[in-house]
C-alpha cells in the first residue's frame, strides 16, 4: 500500500511488527528455544492485541478516506467489490498454503475436526460466527471482524457526513464503548463480548471526522498548531506501554479491558491530525516499505517461522531470527507482487477506478475532491489529460503576447488557460479578451479588488477543470515541450507534483543565464535551505493527490509560494525534480521578488512565524539558505 500520509505508514508498520514479535517469542517456546513465562506472555499478548486494535484505526481511516474520495455513483457497491478483492485473495492463498503443507500454529487436529464447514467459514472470513471452528492460521482471527466492519462501514460515512457539524463519530464512539461495558458483563453469555471491537474501529471515524474539520479550517485560512513529527513514533510506543501497564492481567474482554482499549483507540484518533507529517528518508522510507507489504507480512509470518524453525533446527537463536525475517520478507514481497497488488487493481478495473490510494491530504475538502474526480475524465481524442495553466495577472500587458504565445506554441494540446486579472489598468484585459476571442482554451476571471497574486490563483484554481494545475506568471515563459514533458513525467513516477529546471532572462529577453537547477527531491530540509523550486513556473500538481491545493492567505509576508509548498510536503506530498530545461523566468527590476534583502529578511520571519522553527534551527538553515542564494543568483544573473 502506498502512502502519502507518512505517519499512518509508521503505524501500520509498528503494529505489524509487534504481532510479528509477540508470535516469534511463541515460535521459540513451541520449539524449546526459549523458556516459558508467564510474564512475558502476558506482556506479548498485550502488545499483539494493542497492534491489532491500532490495525481497526488505521484500517477504518483509511477506507472512510476511501470513500470520501470515491464519486457518489456506485461508490457503495465499489467500495464492496475493492475490498472483497483487496482481502480474500490473499487470506485464501494463506489458508490453501497452511492447509497442504501444514505450515500453521493452529492444531491440525482441530483443524480436521472442524471439516468442510471449517474450511468454507474460513475462506469467507466468518469462523467468528461459526461455532467451534478454529481460525486455520492464527493471525486470521481478526479478519472476520474487519469483513463484518465492512459492511457497516458506508453506513457510519453517510452518516458522519449527514450529521457533520455535531461531530457524531465522538458519540458514536461513546455509546459503542458503554454498549462493550454492558455486553462484557459476566453475567452475559461470552458471544455478547464482541461488542468489544466496534469502539476501536470508530477510532478511525473519530480521527477521519477531525482531520475533515481540520482541512475545512485550513481552506478558510484558520492552520492550527501541530506537535513536532519527530514525537509521533515516541507517541505511538508510549500507547504501546500504557495499554500493556494498565491491562496487566486483564482480560480484553472484561470491562476494565473494555474500557481501557477503547480509550487507549480514541487517544491515537484524537492524535493523527494532531502530528506534523514525518519526512526524515531514512525513516520514512522503511516505515512505507513495511505497510506496503503489511498484510502479507501479518498472514505469511507465521508460514515463514514454521519453514525455518523445522528445516534448521540446529541453527542458533540468532540466525534463526535472521533468516525468519529473509523468508517474511521474501513471502510477503511474492505474495504482493503476484496475488495482492494484481488483485486489487483488477478490483479498481470492474469499478472502473484509476486506482484507490491510501493517500490523504489533511486540507482536502470534498466539493474539490468531487470536481478532482469529474475533471480526470476529462480527455482529448488523442486521449490527453486537461492541464489548467493559472496565470495571475496586473498590468501585464508588455509581457502578455510572448507569455500567451508560450502556451499556444505547446506540443501538448489538451489545455486550459485561466488568466485571472487583479486590477490591471494597462489594457492586458483587453489583450486578453481578444485572444479568447481567438481560442476557446483561453478563460478570463476578474477579482473584486486587487488582492495579491495568491488571491488570483486562488480563484483560477477553483474553477479549474484540469487533473493537473501548471502555473505560469504574467511575464515568464515556458518552451514547447514544458506539458508534455511534465504529464510524461509525473504519470510516470506517479508523483503528486514536479518542478523542473529553468533559466533567468532579462526583462528584455535577450540575455538569458545558466540553467538553475531544483533539489532531486524537494523535502522540508530542501525547501528551506535551498528555496526548493525557485518559482511557479516549474510546478506541476496532481489534484487526484492533492484535491484541495490553494496558496495560504493568512500569511502577511513574500514568498506565497514558499509556503504552499511547506504545506504541500507537511501533507507528506514530496516534490520531485524533471531534470529538464523547460521554462524561462523574466528579472524585472520593480518586481516582488527583486528586493533580495527585503525577501531574505521575510524569508527569516517565515521559518520563525511559518514554520515555527527553534531560534538555533531556523539561523542555520537560514544561513544555507542565503549561502546558495548568493551563489544561484551569481551564477544564474542573464548574461
Amino acid at each position: 500500500m502506498k502512502s502519502n500520509y507518512t505517519n499512518l505508514d509508521l503505524l501500520r508498520s509498528l503494529a505489524v511488527l509487534s504481532v510479528v514479535a509477540a508470535h516469534l517469542w511463541h515460535g521459540c517456546v513451541d520449539y524449546h528455544l526459549l523458556p516459558y513465562s508467564d510474564v512475558t506472555n502476558q506482556f506479548l499478548h498485550n502488545l499483539s492485541f494493542t497492534g491489532v486494535m491500532f490495525f481497526f484505526v488505521h484500517t477504518c481511516l483509511v477506507l472512510m478516506l476511501s470513500l470520501h474520495r470515491s464519486p457518489e455513483k456506485n461508490s457503495v457497491r465499489n467500495f464492496y467489490i475493492r475490498r472483497a478483492f483487496r482481502i480474500y485473495p490473499l487470506s485464501w492463498a494463506a489458508i490453501l498454503l497452511a492447509l497442504t503443507t501444514g505450515l500453521t500454529d493452529a492444531p491440525m487436529n482441530a483443524i480436521h475436526a472442524a471439516g468442510v464447514k471449517g474450511i468454507l467459514a474460513n475462506l469467507f472470513l466468518v469462523q467468528n460466527v461459526v461455532r467451534s471452528v478454529p481460525s486455520i492460521l492464527g493471525p486470521l482471527w481478526s479478519l472476520p471482524w474487519e469483513v463484518q466492519m465492512y459492511l457497516l462501514l458506508p453506513l457510519f460515512y453517510f452518516a458522519l457526513r449527514r450529521f457533520e457539524r455535531f461531530l457524531p463519530s465522538f458519540w458514536f464512539w461513546l455509546g459503542a464503548t458503554a454498549l462493550a461495558l454492558i455486553c462484557t458483563s459476566q453475567t452475559l453469555p461470552r458471544a455478547f463480548h464482541a461488542a468489544v471491537f466496534p469502539p476501536m474501529f470508530i477510532g478511525g471515524m473519530v480521527a477521519y471526522q477531525l482531520l475533515y474539520r481540520q482541512s475545512e479550517a485550513a481552506q478558510r485560512g484558520f492552520g492550527a498548531r501541530r506537535i513536532a513529527a519527530g514525537l509521533w513514533p515516541f507517541f505511538i510506543l508510549a500507547l504501546f506501554a500504557v495499554q500493556g501497564i494498565l491491562m496487566g492481567w486483564q482480560s480484553f474482554e472484561s470491562q476494565i479491558g473494555t474500557l481501557i482499549d477503547s480509550c487507549i483507540c480514541l487517544a491515537l484518533a484524537l492524535a493523527i491530525p494532531s502530528f506534523h507529517e514525518l519526512h526524515a528518508r531514512w525513516f520514512v522510507r522503511p516505515a512505507e516499505q513495511i505497510a506496503k507489504y503489511s498484510y502479507g507480512i501479518y498472514l505469511l509470518h507465521v508460514p515463514a517461522l514454521e519453514i525455518v524453525f523445522r528445516a534448521a533446527p540446529s541453527l542458533p537463536l540468532a540466525l534463526k531470527c535472521l533468516l525468519f525475517i529473509v523468508v517474511t520478507a521474501v513471502l510477503s514481497f511474492a505474495a504482493y507482487h503476484f496475488i495482492e497488488h494484481p488483485l486489487i487493481q483488477f478490483g479498481k478495473q470492474l469499478t472502473g477506478g484509476v486506482g484507490e490510494q491510501a493517500t490523504f491530504s489533511k486540507r482536502e475538502h470534498p466539493v474539490a475532491a468531487t470536481k478532482s474526480a469529474i475533471s480526470t475524465a476529462q480527455q482529448t481524442d488523442s486521449n490527453q489529460t486537461l492541464v489548467s495553466i493559472i496565470t495571475p495577472v496586473f498590468n501585464a500587458a508588455r509581457w502578455l503576447p510572448q507569455t500567451l504565445d508560450s502556451v499556444q506554441a505547446q506540443t501538448y494540446s489538451n489545455w486550459e488557460h485561466i488568466l485571472v486579472d487583479d486590477g490591471s489598468t494597462d489594457g492586458s484585459i483587453e489583450l486578453i479578451e481578444k485572444v479568447a476571442q481567438r481560442d476557446t482554451r483561453i478563460r478570463l476571471m476578474r477579482t473584486a479588488k486587487n488582492g495579491g497574486p495568491a488571491v488570483a490563483r486562488n480563484l483560477a484554481i477553483q474553477s479549474a477543470r484540469g487533473r493537473y494545475i501548471a502555473f505560469l506568471d504574467a511575464d515568464d515563459l515556458w518552451l514547447p515541450e514544458k506539458l508534455a514533458r511534465s504529464v510524461d513525467y509525473i504519470e510516470q513516477n506517479d508523483y503528486a507534483f514536479i518542478y523542473h529546471d529553468y533559466r533567468h532572462i532579462s526583462h528584455d529577453g535577450e540575455l538569458v543565464s545558466a540553467l538553475i537547477r531544483g533539489p532531486e527531491v524537494l523535502n522540508m530540509r530542501t525547501l528551506h535551505t535551498r528555496r526548493g523550486t525557485g518559482g511557479c513556473l516549474s510546478v506541476v500538481i496532481d489534484r487526484t493527490k492533492v484535491p484541495d491545493f490553494h496558496f495560504p492567505l493568512n500569511y502577511k509576508l513574500l514568498h506565497e509560494d514558499f509556503c504552499a509548498w511547506m504545506s504541500l510536503i507537511r501533507d507528506g506530498h514530496l516534490g520531485h525534480r524533471l531534470p529538464v530545461d523547460l521554462g524561462r523566468y523574466r528579472l524585472l527590476p520593480k518586481s516582488r521578488s527583486a528586493n533580495k534583502l527585503n525577501g531574505a529578511y521575510n524569508t527569516w520571519l517565515i521559518y520563525r512565524e511559518v514554520s515555527r522553527l527553534n531560534l538555533v534551527h531556523a539561523a542555520f538553515w537560514w544561513l544555507q539558505y542565503a549561502w546558495n542564494g548568493f551563489w544561484l543568483y551569481r551564477l544564474a544573473r542573464p548574461r
